[in-house]
């Protein structure tokens, strides 16, 4: 069983990561957990997974809620700081930092310096501190693995591809809520419109700054620091359906997009080569490390070579989409998570498991 820290756990993604736990007790428990000021969530979680530490981080803690927290046998710490003493513990496998702001920070280096892997969410720690963590993180062979949507749509589309031939990745942005609106009427608009976005469910804070394409901006950087590009191969395209998550183009001109619904849970799904082995065997029944390193490579072959000889021959939609499906099979070990998480988790629960397994 893998044991998490889970910061941020009242937000949406740590909501996300929360509800993947529900399905999942058998793979995953929650050993920390933190919030910010929602102490009432916060003791539930508490009551449920009873981890060894809840923090709230932005606010002290009363008297009567240390008694309640007290009497489930759960230690209840307040402060920003106590972030970094959480992810600092050695008992727990993987952080997960849904922390918004640049609070963020301080935690993914102190799991870094505990050789833990981070599941990131929190754009900031990349943003303020990008050179200093992904230097720590290769110096520790910790691995950083994106959960928000559009990158871990680029490090799908990225796998299993030469970097030399990669032109440039392209970001995906919905445009917001005023993708439309006359820049006359800019100087009308309220925080109630900016909080009204058109695709995505999130947070105040990321909802503010998807309006004004901040969030975009810091979205490049991230970009820069986790998949060493330079600035100018990193491109952004308006798509207001939200469909396509992040493409990356080659320099043959082909270009390789991730699609799928507009959902903030998609990330965590896919998360490590240990969650793609895991689907890949029940995707083709093959349920042991002995075979299923044996079997997968030959099968996807196969699963290629029929899929094109398929495509050739297709004069149907359907039989395009049955050849399709095939080649997507055969690209590797994601598209079968991808099928797999697509079939059974609703479209508002795939993207945060991605970064947990």
């Amino acid at each position: 069983m893998k044991k998490l820290c889970l910061l941020g756990a009242t937000g949406s993604i740590g909501k996300s990561c929360v509800d993947i736990v529900n399905r999942f007790p058998e793979k995953f428990s929650i050993r920390y957990v933190s919030a910010h000021r929602n102490i009432e969530d916060l003791f539930a979680l508490a009551q449920q997974f009873r981890p060894e530490i809840a923090v709230l981080s932005g606010t002290t803690v009363e008297a009567a809620w240390q008694t309640k927290f007290k009497r489930i046998g759960v230690k209840i710490e307040s402060g920003v700081e106590a972030l970094a003493e959480l992810a600092g513990q050695s008992d727990y496998d993987l952080l997960v930092n849904a922390v918004v702001g640049a609070a963020g920070l301080q935690p993914t280096l102190s799991a870094i310096g505990q050789n833990k892997n981070v599941a990131i969410a929190n754009k900031e720690t990349l943003v303020t501190a990008g050179d200093l963590v992904t230097r720590l993180s290769r110096q520790k062979n910790v691995q950083l693995f994106p959960i928000d949507s559009e990158h871990s749509a680029l490090w799908q589309c990225l796998v299993g591809e030469d970097p030399c031939s990669i032109e440039r990745l392209i970001l995906t942005a919905s445009g917001g809520p005023f993708r439309e609106l006359p820049a006359s009427e800019f100087k009308n608009v309220t925080v109630e419109q900016a909080l009204r976005h058109p695709n995505w469910a999130m947070g105040q804070k990321i909802t503010i700054d998807s309006a004004t394409l901040m969030n975009k901006g810091l979205e490049v950087i991230e970009a820069f620091w986790l998949f060493d590009v330079d600035l100018e191969d990193i491109s952004v395209l308006i798509h207001p359906q939200s469909i396509i998550h992040s493409m990356i183009e080659f320099r043959d001109g082909s270009i390789k997009a991730q699609l799928g619904l507009n959902d903030t849970q998609f990330g965590l799904l896919v998360g490590t080569p240990i969650l793609t082995g895991s689907l890949v065997r029940v995707f083709l029944g093959v349920w042991t490390d002995q075979y299923g390193g044996r079997l997968v490579f030959p099968l996807t072959m196969l699963a290629s070579a029929l899929s094109t000889w398929l495509l050739s021959i297709a004069d149907s939609y359907g039989l395009m989409l049955v050849a399709a499906l095939g080649l997507g099979l055969a690209g590797g070990g994601f598209a079968v998570g991808v099928a797999y998480v697509s079939k059974f988790f609703p479209a508002e629960k795939q993207g945060t498991a991605l970064g947990i397994f």
